[in-house]
């Protein structure tokens, strides 16, 4: 007499799983249904979208960092030197004072420019002796900073 799940004596293990449902024709392939089979695709097709999700979100922050390293080409703003505090206010000369208490607190300098444009201006030492004065900038721009390559008065 068999014991339900193990095999009888004369058995493998194949011919117990077989005559149990588990294999189709002692093949070694598992028997599943309609349902169970759609679910495995579901499933994978799942996962597979997930990852290919996943690739392309690499590679688009992959090529947005790309893009984003090449070097900008060498301008020239026109605008006063306040600070990002008072940002438009400040662009008059009796912004002065102001200005380098502002920075003193732990603001940056900035070029606002006849556009209307507020820009942190690096390297911040370069400026100092240019708050709230009327200046000529050539640098290049990286976001919103601007790398001073060489700073004036408007009037020089």
């Amino acid at each position: 007499m068999e014991e339900r799940g193990r095999p009888a004596p004369s058995q493998t293990w194949q011919q117990t799983l077989t005559a149990q449902g588990v294999y189709a024709r002692n093949e070694g392939i598992p028997r599943v249904g309609k349902s169970e089979t759609r679910i495995a695709v579901l499933r994978w097709g799942a996962s597979m979208r997930k990852c290919l999700l996943c690739a392309f979100v690499v590679l688009f922050v992959v090529s947005l960092s790309l893009a984003g390293g090449t070097a900008s080409e060498e301008k020239t703003w026109m605008g006063w030197i306040t600070d990002t505090s008072c940002g438009a206010r400040g662009n008059n000369a009796g912004h002065a004072a102001c200005a380098k208490r502002c920075v003193g607190r732990g603001e940056k300098y900035a070029l606002y420019t006849s556009e209307g444009e507020l820009y942190v201006v690096e390297p911040q030492e370069k400026v100092t002796d240019y708050a709230a004065q009327e200046v000529k900038v050539k640098g290049t721009l990286e976001g919103k900073t601007i790398k001073i390559i060489s700073i004036e008065k408007a009037g020089d």
